[in-house]
């Protein structure tokens, strides 16, 4: 693993393919991380996702016409308006992910993030990864991610180090309404890891 041989000292690792920073609780870590993070991101959204996004959406196409499936935009729009739209049509879901400053403001449960085209999944991932990189300062731990060539869904991998032993997928699909969701995946419990980590380092144990 690329995080294994950085030395002690912060460190920006980002090549066309992978990403990666150590952070040692310095005060400007969190911005440089965000910054550096932010351009790689950037380039892929112009390089890499463009075509997986493609190949989801022939795909998906190729699958309403074999089945006769409608598009569901097409299926909704014939519905009488509820509660759980928006007049545009669009679901409204909590769970979607609000930037944040700090790791205070953070979300206590991570969620998921949404980009209205393929150009706009870079800020998307941003808020689904900031949570862990906020985490990682914290713990004076390291973060790093590739780009994944293999699954189309699969925007990039992350890893977590000393925190999380299992890779984590950044998915992406075309959602139901338009646009497209941005989530993690991952063999471990997402959910309960950040949760724990979060709160023993805002609310730590007093000693008796």
């Amino acid at each position: 693993m690329l995080l294994a041989c950085l030395a002690l000292a912060p460190v920006v690792a980002r090549a066309e393919h992978s990403f990666s920073f150590r952070f040692t609780s310095g005060r400007k870590e969190v911005k440089r991380a965000h910054k550096a993070l932010d351009k790689w991101l950037r380039t892929l959204s112009k390089r890499e996702f463009p075509g997986k996004m493609a190949v989801i959406a022939r795909s998906q196409a190729i699958s309403r016409a074999q089945f006769g499936v409608p598009d569901m935009r097409d299926a909704l729009a014939a519905l009488p308006s509820t509660g759980g739209a928006s007049a545009s049509g669009r679901s409204v879901k909590a769970s979607r992910v609000v930037p944040c400053s700090s790791l205070e403001t953070c979300p206590a449960r991570i969620g998921t993030a949404h980009a209205e085209t393929v150009s706009g999944l870079s800020d998307a991932v941003i808020s689904v990864v900031r949570p862990w990189l906020l985490l990682q300062h914290r713990r004076g731990g390291g973060l790093s991610l590739r780009s994944d060539a293999g699954e189309p869904g699969v925007l990039a991998t992350m890893s977590l180090d000393r925190l999380v032993s299992s890779p984590i997928d950044i998915c992406a699909s075309p959602a139901p309404l338009g646009g497209l969701d941005v989530w993690l995946r991952s063999a471990a419990d997402l959910d309960d890891i950040y949760a724990f980590s979060r709160e023993a380092l805002l609310y730590p144990a007093r000693p008796r």
